[in-house]
């Protein structure tokens, strides 16, 4: 497991598939100048009322994919984890940071708050004590109709990723462990919790998608 601090040493691993994280899609919506619904719903589902003291409220996004939500985090100011196992998604993030950091000073600024990790989250936090706010988890499953920029990353990712056991029980149960206020799961709207045998604290429900809360140590 490698921790990618720096991107002067690229991964080995590399893909014709390129992305662009200052396409003006994306790059309107870490602006936070008009945030769409859907970002409102996910601020307030991940974050609630916490509001940072001397340091920033921490997360680790633990199924970063193509890194589009660790982003958003980092624009709200968050500093990120942003835990990736799959060497070929962590190649075309990391060239894409690197592209995007050199092209725009406010990007740069931004993705200071991120540390992306080449590794699996369920082991990297075995590792750890627990060290973040909040854990988050997206994991993977079919998308909803839509046109958005990050929709389409999926069949790339999908592709990437393949049929990979995400043990998705277990890392609720290694999140809940880790994260010191909330773990925040995405979920298709009409979906079953992640494990049916943990109560969810809350949920909050979009178009397409709902989000699930656990808080730590709820009674």
């Amino acid at each position: 497991m490698s921790l990618l601090t720096t991107y002067s040493e690229k991964p080995k691993a590399r893909h014709a598939f390129e992305i662009d994280y200052l396409e003006p899609m994306f790059w309107e919506k870490m602006s936070g100048r008009a945030p769409t619904d859907g970002q409102k719903l996910l601020k307030q589902s991940l974050l609630g009322n916490l509001k940072p003291h001397k340091e920033p409220i921490s997360i680790l996004d633990a199924t970063a994919g193509f890194l589009r939500d660790s982003l958003l985090f980092c624009s709200w100011g968050c500093q990120v984890f942003a835990c990736e196992k799959v060497a070929s998604v962590v190649g075309i993030s990391a060239r894409a940071l690197e592209r995007a950091k050199a092209e725009n000073v406010d990007f740069a600024r931004m993705a200071n708050r991120l540390l992306l990790i080449h590794g699996d989250s369920i082991e990297w936090m075995k590792d750890l004590r627990s060290c973040v706010d909040i854990v988050y988890l997206d994991p993977m499953f079919l998308e909803t109709k839509g046109s958005s920029v990050i929709n389409k990353d999926m069949p790339m990712l999908r592709k990437l990723i393949g049929n990979q056991d995400q043990k998705e029980e277990l890392l609720l149960m290694m999140a809940l462990g880790f994260a010191k206020k909330r773990v925040l799961v995405k979920r298709p709207i009409q979906a079953r919790p992640l494990a049916e045998h943990v109560r969810v604290t809350n949920s909050y429900w979009g178009k397409n998608v709902r989000y699930d809360l656990y808080i730590p140590n709820a009674k």
